[in-house]
């Protein structure tokens, strides 16, 4: 069966052809939109990234040197509960070290412990952490977390990246107050960048939109051979329909059953 004689049963039932087509294009936009509302079916998934630094009390980040590690002149670390100086009184810890922490805590962040503390009950997929590779390769990492949420609309992924960071945040003050460490030795979170905006991820699919077009109109292309094909078993014999460069095709040419058989009885 060619083209030409497709687009020729096509043209013989036009008015099938047409009407499966509209029928289509209803099916596929009630598969994209509800009924009276005309809301978009489906979801979209938008995401929200905040970064976080692992920091301690007094702003090491921003000192030359740290009086606990390279032993500063003139400086003498006290006793603890000594009433000295806070610059004396502070002990800082290896910037490496914190680099290790945000390894840890960004598994923390998005494990089941702080999944749990959320009123949504987000799921395992919806928040993810991961410290920030300073070189690329898996070799040197910063102190700071790239915490990133995922919900169905910008406000949701935003909200859920707020709530996230604080449920962990009241985990590592709970287990620092439980184990009794002062607050100038205790690990702190900040906040460098706030989940202000949120990008789509994915879309709402077009694809039941466009499967139920196609398939109407192969149930419609269907129909119109079927018809084609009883009307052929009405006449009792192969259906005359002219190609379209006018020629008569071998298979047009050949006899009908009724002929054939009145061939062979002369």
């Amino acid at each position: 069966m060619n083209l030409g004689r497709h687009a020729t049963l096509l043209l013989k039932y036009r008015a099938i052809a047409i009407g499966g087509l509209l029928l289509g294009c209803v099916l596929a936009f009630l598969a994209a939109y509800q009924v009276p509302s005309l809301e978009r079916r489906g979801g979209e998934t938008w995401s929200a990234v905040s970064n976080i630094m692992v920091t301690q009390p007094g702003f090491p980040e921003g000192r030359v040197t740290l009086p606990d590690q390279f032993g500063t002149p003139g400086v003498t670390l006290p006793p603890t509960g000594a009433q000295t100086p806070s610059e004396n009184r502070q002990r800082f810890a290896d910037p490496q070290r914190l680099a290790s922490l945000a390894l840890l805590y960004a598994d923390i962040a998005a494990s089941e412990q702080v999944r749990s503390k959320l009123p949504e009950r987000p799921a395992p997929g919806q928040i993810a952490a991961v410290a920030v590779d300073a070189t690329g390769n898996g070799t040197t990492y910063l102190p700071i977390i790239a915490l990133t949420t995922q919900g169905a609309t910008p406000a949701a992924a935003q909200r859920l990246n707020v709530q996230a960071f604080r449920a962990f945040e009241n985990l590592l003050q709970t287990r620092q107050q439980a184990n009794d460490i002062s607050s100038a030795d205790r690990i702190r979170l900040s906040v460098l960048d706030p989940p202000s905006s949120a990008t789509l991820v994915s879309g709402r699919s077009l694809t039941p939109s466009l499967l139920a077009f196609l398939l109407c109109c192969l149930a419609t292309v269907a129909l119109i051979h079927i018809l084609e094909g009883l009307q052929v078993r009405r006449t009792g014999g192969p259906a005359v329909v002219p190609p379209a460069d006018g020629e008569w095709t071998s298979e047009l040419l050949e006899l009908t059953p009724s002929r054939r058989s009145r061939g062979l009885s002369g």
